[in-house]
């Protein structure tokens, strides 16, 4: 036989009250894979972009010591710059840069118009510029 829980008596009481800690221990649990999850992909963009410099910065092995210094220093800085940026503006710079996609592509992927894409690019070199100092 079934009943309600009315929430009055003893079992129903502690019945309410593991039902309430459980979906609040569910829900944390939830947010921290979802925070976890974000984190690690934020990660795996900013190494991506270092390994590609890295390979960049390989190719320059015949240039003298200064030169190198320098170019390493501002590729540095481009990369700092590049991790100031939020998810979207970073992923239609590098997907456009280092992919080569046009904007109708990324329009597509982030629901947005072609002149919305270009849009995002185009602020995002303004601001990177800007943080160079250029």
């Amino acid at each position: 036989m079934q009943y309600k829980n009315d929430g009055v008596g003893e079992n129903n009481v502690h019945q309410n009250t593991f039902t309430s800690y459980l979906m609040t221990a569910i829900r944390r649990e939830k947010n921290l894979y979802l925070k976890r999850k974000y984190t690690h992909e934020a990660i795996e963009v900013a190494v991506d972009i270092e390994t590609y410099f890295d390979a960049l910065t390989d190719s320059f092995e015949s240039l003298d010591l200064e030169t190198y210094c320098e170019l390493r220093e501002e590729i540095e800085s481009v990369i700092k710059a590049i991790g100031n940026l939020g998810d979207r503006e970073r992923y239609v710079f590098l997907e456009r840069i280092l992919k080569d996609k046009d904007y109708k592509e990324l329009g597509s992927e982030l629901g947005v118009s072609y002149y919305g894409a270009a849009t995002i690019f185009s602020r995002v070199i303004k601001r990177i510029k800007k943080e160079l100092g250029e």
